[in-house]
């Protein structure tokens, strides 16, 4: 029996150009899972605003970010593929694979041709939202109904939200840190997602509270604050919102703050741009003194040891009767 791994992650633009951006961008939004306006409405606003605003005030930033070495240069693209390399290394029994919901190499691209009998497929999204984790379970199943032939046995690792070896890197990673440099608070904030029904943000939001609680544990007399950040649209979204929190918090007596982004395996624009710039300006203009950020996990032997932890704790069900 051959076994495949394949860990999927959101991707990004393949250059730092207008036209790369724009088309990224749009593959993204166009997904329902992740807009799910009526299309009549949010077609005219995405084609009409969106990739005519979006995409030349982003390429300062992409370019700034981008990397000589890599797929596309993306931070995201690089470590995802460092990544797949370093659990291919501990993972001798299976093949392991990386690809991309939204450019290549994609899910497709990466599914064609692959003779396996048994495939475990990781989002890399710890916590579940039907934003990132069904599209990828879509097109899983999409690209294998219209090949039964093909077809192999298929588990999906839909949350890992509270992995024992990924939260107690975080308690380590932020007990040094505040050994160093003492702050007021810890704010671990979250990608956000539409406060809807229809995107499980109830659920989504307990899971991310089952991540905060599972690093604050650590970190005995720290206080620790969950908020989302990324909000994109007119929709309501989940709160408390990072920024706003973040502008309020020297008003409220907090100028000191180390801030980590749990919900992100990979540094991307969100935690390069977003965190680590926006966020800081705004932080220190509204009165704060101090502001540190933890980078993600990223391609860290703690990770790679939660996603082989995960891959083992899913070839159970992917073990046929026959299989000693």
């Amino acid at each position: 029996m051959t076994n495949g791994c394949l860990i999927v992650n959101l991707g990004s633009p393949e250059t730092p150009t207008e036209g790369d951006i724009k088309k990224f961008l749009s593959r993204m939004l166009s997904d329902r899972h992740v807009v799910n306006l009526a299309p009549a409405l949010w077609k005219p606003i995405l084609n009409g605003i969106i990739l005519r605003v979006r995409p030349p005030k982003l390429v300062p930033t992409y370019e700034k970010l981008w990397t000589d070495h890599g797929y596309n240069g993306s931070p995201l693209s690089c470590i995802t593929q460092s990544q797949a390399q370093k659990l291919q290394a501990q993972l001798p029994g299976a093949e392991v694979k990386h690809a991309f919901c939204y450019s290549s190499p994609t899910i497709e691209e990466a599914l064609d041709g692959w003779d396996i009998d048994h495939l475990t497929v990781i989002p890399l999204y710890p916590q579940f939202a039907s934003s990132t984790v069904d599209p990828v379970v879509d097109r899983v199943l999409d690209y294998y109904h219209e090949r039964p032939e093909q077809h192999p046995h298929v588990v999906f690792a839909t949350s890992y939200a509270t992995e024992p070896t990924m939260i107690r890197w975080y308690q380590k990673q932020l007990q040094q840190r505040l050994q160093k440099n003492p702050v007021d608070e810890v704010l671990l904030s979250f990608h956000g997602i539409p406060d809807r029904r229809s995107h499980w943000a109830k659920h989504y939001k307990a899971q991310c509270q089952a991540t905060c609680d599972a690093i604050a544990a650590g970190l005995p007399g720290v206080k620790v604050s969950l908020s989302f950040q990324s909000k994109f649209g007119p929709l309501e979204w989940l709160g408390p919102s990072t920024a706003e929190m973040l502008d309020t918090m020297p008003q409220e007596g907090v100028t000191k703050v180390l801030v980590a982004t749990p919900a992100f395996v990979a540094d991307c624009l969100e935690t390069l741009e977003e965190i680590r710039v926006e966020n800081r300006n705004l932080f220190l203009a509204a009165g704060g003194t101090h502001y540190d950020v933890l980078s993600p996990i990223n391609d860290d032997p703690a990770f790679i040891d939660a996603l082989q932890n995960v891959y083992q704790s899913l070839a159970q069900t992917n073990l046929s009767p026959e299989t000693p």
